[in-house]
Parts: structure tokens; sequence; C-alpha cells
């Protein structure tokens, strides 16, 4: 999407950047992983806008450090919490997706969803997946001085299973799916993210309402 080239664009530009203004930025990269609620899954993975994980997620092989000190390092192996978010191509989410003891990740934008669709074998054992690019700003769970909100990038993988009729496309029953993310922290600001055209127009028309509310109560 031209939007996501857009955004990435500018973090490339900047991306020989470590600080800016006193400002000390995270560098590192840290994966997450867990399953996907099975009350919510139809025909699996690959027909979902919405993924709502179950249980705890598992942070694991995380390197990096915010200016010379190990940031996502000490804090790679231990239980956080993944929130649902709803996949969009559209505007800032600002939905946060996971959370760990030391680092939150708040999503911005999802966009190129990616769906492989339900396929069944002989056996009837049916798989599918679907992956989507997600960015957005991660920084301390606690406000920690010296470490600034910083952009991220990465893609989210989901992949279903179930049973389903011999050599068919859709799901009977023994729904299960587990997804994972790898995400990079990039050592720069988040990016500001332009209000879409719709929403600028919804903003122009409240002030214009509220102005013209004034003059009939001035009257």
């Amino acid at each position: 999407m031209k939007k996501l080239t857009g955004i990435l664009s500018v973090l490339a530009l900047s991306a020989g950047l470590t600080t800016q203004a006193n400002a000390a930025f995270i560098n590192g990269s840290i994966s997450f992983s867990g399953g996907l609620d099975a009350t919510t899954l139809g025909d699996i993975v690959s027909p979902l806008v919405t993924f709502t994980p179950s249980g705890l997620v598992l942070a694991s092989g995380s390197t990096g450090s915010p200016d010379g000190f190990d940031a996502f390092a000490p804090y790679g192996n231990q239980d956080g919490l993944a929130s649902a978010f709803a996949f969009t191509d559209v505007g800032i989410q600002s939905t946060i997706i996971f959370t760990t003891a030391d680092y939150t990740f708040e999503l911005l934008l999802s966009d190129n969803r990616t769906p492989s669709a339900t396929s069944c074998d002989g056996a009837g054992l049916c798989t599918d997946s679907t992956a989507v690019d997600v960015s957005g700003s991660v920084y301390p769970t606690v406000p920690t001085a010296g470490i600034d909100p910083t952009s991220f990038a990465g893609t989210y993988t989901a992949n279903g299973s179930c049973q389903g009729p011999a050599n068919g496309n859709s799901c009977t029953s023994d729904r299960t799916a587990s997804w994972s993310a790898s995400l990079t922290a990039l050592g720069v600001q988040p990016p500001r993210i332009t209000p879409e055209p719709e929403a600028l127009a919804l903003l122009a028309m409240g002030f214009l309402g509220a102005g013209a509310a004034r003059r009939r109560k001035a009257k």
C-alpha cells in the first residue's frame, strides 16, 4: 500500500540516526508467539480480519539496546499479554497489541494482509495461513527516563489447521491456530501519520458547526 511505503521511506531516510535532541531510541528485535482463540475461528485463519489471541504470549529471541545499554535482551524470555487487533489499511489504529513487564508495542498501521486459502489433503487435514505487515511505536511499559518511544516494524503471521472434507477447502471440526510476530525497533521516533482526507473533512465540518452555533448564540 502507498501509505506504508511512504512511512517506511521516511524511516529509511532516518535509519542512520540513533539519537535526536537528547532522545534515546530503542534498537533491536524481538519475537512473540501464542495461540488464537478457537471460538473466533471459522474456516480457520485466512478469512480473519480480527485476530484474537488466547492466553499468555511468549517473548523470545530478543536483541538490541537503547542508546548503548541492553533493552530487549534481558527481557526476552518472559510471558506477556497480547491483545486483539483488527486489520485495517486506513488510518491510525492506536491499538496496544503486545505488553510485557518492560515494553509495550502500540500498533499504528497494519497493511498488506496476505492470506493463503484453506486447503485439505486426502485425509481431511486442512491448513491455511495469513500474514500482515505491522508498524507502530514501542516504549517502556513503565515510563523510563532516557528511553523514548521508538518506531517498530515487522510481520504478524497466523497459521491454522482443522479437519474437513478430503481434498476440500473448509473446516468441519478441530479448529486450532497459532500466531507469531517478528518485530524490529528501528532506532528512530515513531512516524507521524497524516490523517485521512475523510477525517480532515469531518474535523472541518465540526469547526464550521461550532462556529455557526456561536454566531447563533451571539444573536
